[in-house]
């Protein structure tokens, strides 16, 4: 199991030190058991940051994404592989651009 964290919470962090390596910051990798992984998935799905979970699934690619409090991006399998898509965002236009034309 992977779980990757943005701004995570202090007591969030120290529970899955108990129980994963933390890799580089705040990527936390490890095997653990069904009963504490439940109990650690719950406490990630709450938590107010971003975060991603990676678990091994018996699939085609061998595992299964989820993606906590991301609205940006979604997961979509997409014949057997898994794929992140993320929402365009609309450019404003610029204030220097508008600046520019009314001085002309």
């Amino acid at each position: 199991m992977v779980i990757s964290l943005i701004k995570p919470e202090a007591a969030l962090r120290g529970a899955l030190l108990r129980y994963f390596v933390e890799i580089p910051v705040h990527t936390f990798a490890g095997k653990i058991d069904r009963r504490h992984a439940d109990v650690l998935l719950e406490k990630v799905r709450g938590t107010r940051g971003k975060a991603a979970i990676i678990t091994a699934k018996n699939n085609d690619s061998g595992f299964d994404i989820e993606l906590i409090n991301n609205n940006n991006c979604f997961v979509i399998d997409y014949d057997g592989l898994m794929l992140i898509s993320a929402k365009r965002q609309h450019i404003k236009k610029s204030v220097i651009s508008d600046i520019g034309k009314n001085s002309l």
